[in-house]
């Protein structure tokens, strides 16, 4: 597998979008763009752990998806302390772990 060495397109255009905004223009666009990245990897793990069919990767799913999950309560709760708009949830929270440096 090559890496990729420059950002790709989606990065490049959040990049683009964060310079020259304000402090609070910068925190809400940021925080939305890690609220829907986290919430499409929890999908795509979800997905994976449902109808993967290598055993490994499976696993691997499973043990990082409560991270993922946690992560988005995180910036959900960031956000809403920002007055962003309000935790739309998890959809299985039962997976989710507690994180030890959620923001208090």
């Amino acid at each position: 597998m090559t890496l990729p060495s420059q950002p790709g397109a989606e990065a490049a255009s959040l990049r683009e979008q964060l310079s020259g905004v304000s402090r609070e223009q910068f925190d809400q666009i940021y925080i939305q763009h890690m609220l829907s990245g986290h919430k499409g990897a929890v999908a795509a793990f979800e997905s994976e752990i449902e109808h993967g069919q290598n055993p490994a990767i499976k696993d691997y799913a499973e043990k990082v998806l409560p991270v993922i999950q946690d992560h988005i309560r995180i910036a959900e709760d960031l956000a809403g302390r920002m007055g962003m708009a309000g935790r739309q949830g998890l959809e299985k929270p039962d997976k989710a772990i507690t994180a030890a440096a959620t923001p208090k």
